[in-house]
């Protein structure tokens, strides 16, 4: 969106808030025209009767059997929370019930590194009510409100919200939104006929959320059935002679696990497998770097501009449509360009995440992953391919072997004698039939986040087309 001049008078100036900063004195007058548009009704949040609080900090982390979901501000994505459980901390359930989250509560950071980072919201489903939360995470209840959660949501993703961001948000390192500015945010409601359109729109994008997420978990289960592979045990302590740690070139307790090599053993004993390193049946290569200077965020971002995807930006095992950068569409020339049925598999930062590529995806991927294609003579389905490079069997274990960590941050490291980072992955063939079942699962599932990511950029457009005619 292309900001235009505006003169201030210096009597701006004055008062409690003196900011030198253009951006803010510009949007101040596009919302005061906002505010004289008849057909949108514009009223404070605190005035529609929206309960506000936040979490609270907890250290202690438990295992997921005994604990429950604490949810922090790197779990929240546009409309539905991140639930990789591999970004996923648990607590005791023995803590203050007003700092867990209901069914169809609104949660957003309320700290980040930029304003653009800030215009993220999530509602609460079935699966995520009774979590807790962080005291970085602000809860809006709409239960006594006039306004809807489903609405609420679409609003806080929108550039409307971005823009009353600039204002209202401050900080030193990063930028804040506090409760008192939260409760100022402007909210513009457009006719009921859109607002109900938007409603609906959510209440889809809830379902389809709903069903994808059960299909894939669907999937995960029939493939752990076929291996038929022991479970991991819990050792306490074990021991390496000398040529297994030196062949092993990793000096490290977690990476050498018996169990990790006991289960790859079975799976290989038990079934025909694949190895991943094989160039004549997969295409396998490294993301790339656009540099920092390429990035463009928030709202001078166009609509021909071209995701950048960084470890951060996987959610439930696909592509954010909102990432934190985007690159210009010149950058469609680059090798790092996915296409839809390519899998992305993290090595750096967080080891072993993966995603599948949706046809409403346009992305360039950055270095910290593999970029995954199987060529046309191998007789297996993108669908099934990612779902075993997404289990903990075939694709969390082997990256476990080999992730090291370069002063904090993890990376996945080949062995000396290895030619591939990826020389461990084996994918295992398992019958036809149950083969066909998980395509069939995954692949009902992707068309599921397909159609979501539709309907989300539709619901978006309406709010974003109402801001742009009204200050044109």
């Amino acid at each position: 969106m292309a900001i235009k001049t505006e003169s201030i008078d210096n009597k701006e100036f004055k008062g409690k808030h003196i900011r030198l900063d253009p951006t803010y004195y510009i949007l101040k007058e596009e919302i005061k025209k906002m505010q004289k548009v008849d057909f949108l009704e514009c009223k404070k949040l605190n005035e529609h009767n929206i309960e506000i609080s936040s979490g609270s900090y907890v250290d202690n982390y438990l295992n997921k059997d005994v604990g429950i979901k604490y949810l922090r501000v790197g779990n929240i994505k546009p409309y539905s929370i991140n639930e990789a459980e591999r970004n996923t901390k648990y607590v005791s359930n023995e803590i203050n019930e007003k700092n867990k989250v209901g069914f169809k509560d609104v949660i957003l950071g309320r700290t980040q590194a930029t304003t653009e980072k800030l215009a993220v919201a999530s509602i609460i489903d079935e699966n995520s009510s009774g979590s807790y939360i962080s005291q970085h995470v602000s809860k809006l209840n709409t239960k006594n409100s006039s306004i809807s959660p489903e609405f609420l949501v679409s609003y806080l993703n929108s550039d409307f919200y971005i823009h009353q961001l600039k204002i209202a948000s401050h900080g030193d390192t990063r930028v804040e939104l506090t409760h008192s500015q939260l409760k100022e945010l402007l909210i513009f409601l457009p006719d009921k006929a859109t607002v109900k359109k938007i409603e609906n729109n959510v209440s889809e994008i809830f379902s389809l959320n709903k069903k994808a997420n059960a299909l894939l978990r669907k999937a995960f289960d029939i493939l752990k059935k076929n291996l038929d592979i022991q479970e991991l045990k819990n050792y306490q302590s074990f021991s390496l002679n000398n040529n297994k740690l030196f062949n092993a070139d990793i000096w490290n307790p977690k990476c050498n696990l018996p169990g990790y090599e006991q289960i790859q053993k079975e799976m290989i004993s038990k079934h025909e497998t694949i190895q991943l390193s094989n160039k004549k049946l997969f295409k396998i290569r490294r993301g790339k770097e656009v540099g920092s200077k390429n990035y463009i965020v928030g709202l001078k971002k166009s609509d021909s501009d071209i995701a950048f995807i960084r470890t951060s930006d996987v959610i439930n095992y696909e592509i954010d449509l909102f990432p934190d950068y985007f690159v210009d569409e010149s950058f469609e020339r680059m090798p790092n360009l996915a296409k839809k049925g390519d899998i992305i598999f993290s090595r750096d930062g967080v080891v072993g995440e993966t995603a599948m590529i949706c046809e409403k995806d346009r992305a360039l991927i950055a270095s910290g992953f593999y970029i995954i294609s199987k060529k046309e003579g191998l007789d297996i389905s993108s669908e099934y391919f990612f779902t075993c490079m997404s289990s903990f069997e075939v694709g969390k274990i082997p990256a476990l072997m080999r992730t090291v960590y370069a002063s904090t941050i993890p990376h996945l490291q080949k062995r000396k004698k290895d030619s591939s980072e990826l020389q461990n992955f084996y994918i295992p063939i398992i019958s036809k039939d149950a083969q066909d079942e998980i395509t069939d699962a995954v692949k009902k599932a992707f068309e599921h986040k397909n159609t979501r990511k539709k309907i989300i950029m539709n619901n978006r457009s309406i709010l974003d087309s109402i801001f742009k005619s009204t200050n044109s």
